[in-house]
């Protein structure tokens, strides 16, 4: 018998890969598996496109009602089906029923997929905690709805954060859960940011990161000699205030990113809001850059020593804190190799976990009968 069939159902732009962190967990979560295919709507997308095992679709209009209603409503709209294209929602459908696994990447679009899933195998990768990320929003109640609905009813919770994890427990009973982090390919290329003043910030279109690009954009102003390189598709936010000392490079390919980051003296990580696991971090210490960042930016990184590799610190103290460093190279080059080694613990304690194994485990377990 052939193995399960695994339809993952995105939101967000997933084409290419490398677009963002959440896209790359939608591709990386199953990497090798080859019975699969992923598909979605929304994010900056003006035609449909294929690519491998991925499906994307163009939503203009929801975006466009999403950014003139704010208040993260997209998430919301795509909930309800709102301004969603009909040619989408029938491939969903279509898909739907040649698969045997279903993955929600986030809870949006269970309720609107729910009538046709009752005899799959149900998976939420949960991202974010997003009732707690919520907290205030005019939707927060929503929210909280259609996200417990999904922990409930899911045969099986992932989650890339332990500390949404202890959210989730206060909801679900703990056998569902399953602890499965994002983690980024160690690219063996040496720092070399020892004598530059630039100071990288990668980050995509999502609110967290529009707030950490504006405080970029504020503490560049009090160091002109420092070049900040921002890269990822914020740029695609149309920021009011600029800088001459601020660049933005959009989204970019591996060859010019690791030009770029091995070049960086340092990151810069003003996130002031957020659940889940900050893959940007991770990519910076594979890098072996110093980081300076915020403690919520660190999320999901509690339990390593971040001592001589990490300066943690409120954004206010972001400037005070780079002039220091780079005023002190030697103290680059400590925190440089620190970095290194604590990416080398997180990948020795959390990169041999094989999702596929788990999933199917699982599924098995559900006397579904398998090779």
């Amino acid at each position: 018998m052939a193995m399960p069939k695994i339809l993952q159902i995105c939101h967000g732009q997933i084409i290419p890969e490398y677009i963002s962190a959440y896209s790359l967990r939608c591709h990386n979560l199953l990497k090798n598996y080859e019975n699969r295919l992923l598909v979605s709507a929304g994010g900056p997308v003006l035609v449909d496109k294929n690519m491998g095992n991925s499906r994307q679709y163009r939503s203009v209009l929801i975006m466009i009602m999403s950014y003139l209603k704010g208040n993260r409503s997209f998430e919301v709209f795509l909930s309800m089906g709102k301004y969603l294209r009909k040619k989408y929602v029938h491939e969903v459908i279509k898909e739907i029923k040649k698969s045997d696994i279903i993955i929600f990447e986030g809870p949006w679009q269970y309720q609107l997929f729910r009538p046709y899933i009752k005899d799959k195998f149900i998976i939420y990768d949960a991202h974010n905690y997003e009732t707690g990320l919520r907290s205030g929003n005019p939707y927060e109640n929503y929210v909280s709805k259609i996200e417990q609905e999904l922990l409930k009813n899911a045969h099986m919770i992932l989650s890339l954060s332990v500390n949404d994890i202890m959210e989730f427990k206060k909801i679900i009973d703990e056998f569902k859960l399953f602890y499965i982090p994002l983690l980024t390919e160690n690219k063996n290329i040496e720092w070399n940011g020892m004598e530059t003043n630039n100071i990288v910030f990668i980050g995509s279109l999502y609110q967290a990161n529009i707030d950490a690009v504006r405080h970029i954009l504020e503490m560049s102003a009090k160091l002109p000699e420092f070049n900040f390189i921002i890269i990822g598709n914020v740029k695609n936010y149309k920021f009011k205030e600029s800088q001459k000392n601020v660049k933005f490079l959009g989204v970019i390919d591996d060859a010019k990113k690791d030009m770029v980051l091995r070049s960086a003296c340092m990151a810069v990580n003003p996130v002031i809001e957020g659940s889940g696991r900050n893959l940007k971090v991770l990519d910076y210490l594979s890098y072996g850059i110093p980081v300076v960042s915020t403690k919520i930016g660190l999320r999901s990184y509690e339990e390593y020593n971040t001592d001589n590799n990490i300066i943690i610190c409120d954004i206010q103290e972001f400037p005070e804190k780079i002039r220091y460093l780079c005023k002190n190279r030697e103290l680059l080059r400590i925190q440089s190799f620190k970095s290194l080694e604590m990416y080398k613990k997180i990948i020795k304690s959390e990169g041999n976990i094989n999702t596929a194994k788990i999933i199917l485990n699982e599924y098995k377990k559900l006397n579904h009968d398998i090779n």
